[in-house]
């Protein structure tokens, strides 16, 4: 009786041992972007639940990319502005938690 018992304490043990050691944080959702009008040079990102941070992204005509401040979910918006003589050919937000 004594190994069976040792045995089932050395299982649990091991069980114990591959258990995450927190529970999984949620990624930023609510989220949405968009652009400002009238001019069309800066688009915006904002998240309003979850978990982590987002930045705006604005695609820009002179073909680069342009990103946005991180902000962290709840505090307000993210901005990317092109340079000027250029305007937002596409816009996009990054995620992470």
């Amino acid at each position: 009786m004594k190994l069976v018992a040792k045995l089932a304490a050395c299982v649990l043990a091991a069980g114990a041992a591959v258990l995450p050691a927190s529970p999984a944080q949620a990624l930023p959702g609510n989220c949405s972007h968009g652009y400002v009008t009238p001019s069309k040079t800066t688009s915006w990102a904002t998240c309003t639940t979850g978990n982590g941070r987002f930045a705006a992204l604005a695609h820009c005509t002179d073909g680069y990319y342009y990103g946005g401040p991180w902000k962290y979910v709840g505090t307000g918006y993210s901005y990317a502005t092109c340079p000027s003589d250029t305007v937002i050919n596409g816009h996009n937000m990054y995620t992470e938690d």
